[in-house]
């Protein structure tokens, strides 16, 4: 690590005639003024004064942990964190879920009216009598994409299925991962059909905006926003910091238009233009329903007054905006970074004085 600062230093000092007596000083402000490490000073472009001249606003890992523990009630963390019993809340409230057409080792629990399956035996039973194809399995504690399928097809004979990219998918794979304990069983979900201008632009993987809102009393606004662009031999959107070849792309909450996209962090991370699969211009490219999607986010909201910091993902869809997952204790630093501005504005300074910042 020391090797890559000391390489990151020379090259800020060439490219942007930053000497390292401004970045220690920087740095040095940085860490008393909002705890923000040294990594993360370069990481998160905070070497960028003009765009963060405020360096008290301005948040890292520390801060960003900060937040969601003062926002948000431990009590009511479950209600996100468990996707059934998020699910059948916005089911009860007539919002816009993603259709779960079974559940597997999930236990007694429901969020509608899907199939409850508890054996191997019944599990393959039930894909190979599917007509719901194509379908998407995914864990009911699960973050970062991890235990996730996407199923185009299943052959009864091998046990496989086949996955979007031609590859192969074992029945035993997902039944190793309804079996996880961590994972407290999985949802079998129809797979989202996205808005026919969002395929056109990005293909058929689905890619959620990620919406930073924050509950003020009986209040709601729209903190920040971004969009996670999956590339086409991904299944999820997952940005996992430019690993896996996703995309980040920083949204104006007014009018849903994306700005800045990225595909990594500084000093490795490119600004993207256009969509490397689709040739697709992303920058200026606008969200459908953008103002229908904040119409439903700002209600599903009030559904959780005991999280004041919810982090929603939200597909853009056919039908209209999907409500896909409600998450707690986010990585907030690094939507900061895309939107080029400090994370802390006067509006949530004022929330977060109120909770004891």
């Amino acid at each position: 690590m020391l090797s890559d600062l000391i390489a990151w230093s020379s090259r800020l000092s060439a490219d942007r005639g930053i000497s390292r007596a401004t970045q220690i000083a920087d740095i040095l402000s940085a860490r008393r003024q909002a705890r923000i490490g040294v990594s993360e000073y370069y990481e998160l472009e905070l070497f960028d004064r003009q765009k963060f001249s405020d360096l008290h606003r301005c948040i890292g890992r520390h801060g960003s942990a900060r937040i969601d523990r003062l926002l948000n009630n431990d009590y009511w963390r479950a209600t996100a964190n468990d996707k059934i019993l998020n699910y059948a809340l916005l089911v009860h409230f007539g919002l816009p879920i993603a259709e779960t057409v079974a559940t597997f080792n999930a236990g007694h629990a429901r969020i509608a009216q899907e199939r409850r399956i508890a054996d191997d035996d019944a599990l393959h039973a039930f894909f190979a009598d599917s007509d719901a194809y194509p379908l998407f399995a995914k864990p009911v504690h699960g973050s970062y994409g991890k235990g996730t399928f996407s199923l185009q097809s299943y052959d009864p004979g091998s046990r496989t299925f086949v996955a979007p990219n031609g590859g192969q998918v074992s029945l035993n794979d997902i039944i190793e991962a309804g079996r996880r304990p961590q994972f407290k069983g999985l949802l079998i979900q129809r797979t989202l059909q996205p808005h026919p201008t969002v395929l056109e632009t990005v293909g058929p993987s689905t890619s959620c905006v990620r919406v930073i809102l924050v509950r003020d009393g009986d209040e709601a606004f729209i903190h920040f926003a971004f969009w996670k662009i999956a590339r086409a031999h991904n299944i999820t959107d997952n940005f996992s910091y430019g690993r896996h070849g996703n995309l980040l792309g920083s949204v104006d909450v007014d009018s849903g238009e994306v700005r800045r996209v990225i595909n990594g962090l500084w000093p490795d991370g490119r600004d993207i233009t256009d969509h490397p699969d689709s040739g697709q211009p992303l920058s200026g490219f606008v969200l459908p329903d953008w103002p229908r999607a904040k119409e439903t986010l700002i209600e599903a909201s009030h559904i959780f007054p005991g999280l004041s910091l919810q982090n929603w993902d939200v597909a853009f869809c056919e039908q209209g905006p999907v409500l896909l997952e409600l998450n707690t204790e986010p990585d907030l630093q690094v939507p900061q970074m895309l939107a080029g501005t400090p994370f802390i504005d006067d509006r949530l300074q004022a929330v977060l004085n109120r909770a004891g910042w």
